[in-house]
């Protein structure tokens, strides 16, 4: 019964346990982060330049094709980055519920505690590493979406586009639990 009733407050504490990387979304696409840019882009690749830019497509490919490289490097730093997490929290989560098990035979919970501040400790740590790789994303896209219109906007006739704005969508991580009372 002790077991139970120590394995509810661990829960509790720890936020029940590491949600699976499947029930959370990823990024949501090149297209949806950079709208305008995709737009123009492909109209460009489709030979579709708009007429006032029509002189200048190589130059506007070349953009789209930094743009592009610098969303699938900020998407894979970010899969890289949060790839190890999840497996962490588990390892954590299952060190606790051992110490549990090994209490209730025992009947010493010193070392369970230990382990329970122990694991509250290390999930703080990777919810840290966790935002910290939600943060350089967003910078990634932010600077990369810069320097597109940046360059496109330099170009003659371009200057009265519409660029992108607003905040990226910032990817959720598959990781750590981010509540006490649960997922």
């Amino acid at each position: 019964m002790m077991i139970r009733s120590a394995l509810a407050v661990a829960a509790v504490s720890l936020g029940v346990a590491a949600p699976s990387a499947a029930a959370h979304p990823q990024p949501r696409g090149f297209g949806a982060t950079y709208p305008l840019a995709s737009s123009l882009c492909s109209r460009v690749a489709a030979g579709q330049t708009p007429d006032r830019l029509a002189a200048d497509s190589t130059q506007i490919s070349a953009a789209c094709s930094t743009l592009s490289d610098s969303y699938q490097q900020a998407l894979g730093t970010y899969q890289t980055a949060v790839a190890p997490i999840a497996s962490q929290a588990r390892a954590t989560l299952a060190a606790v519920v051992a110490a549990a098990q090994t209490a209730e035979q025992t009947q010493s919970w010193t070392a369970y505690r230990a382990a329970l501040a122990q694991a509250l400790s290390s999930l703080a740590g990777l919810r840290s590493e966790e935002r910290s790789a939600q943060q350089a994303y967003v910078t990634a896209i932010r600077a990369a979406r810069r320097a597109f219109w940046t360059t496109v906007h330099a170009l003659p006739g371009a200057s009265s586009l519409p660029g992108d704005a607003g905040t990226p969508t910032i990817p959720t991580s598959p990781t750590v639990p981010t509540t006490a009372s649960g997922v």
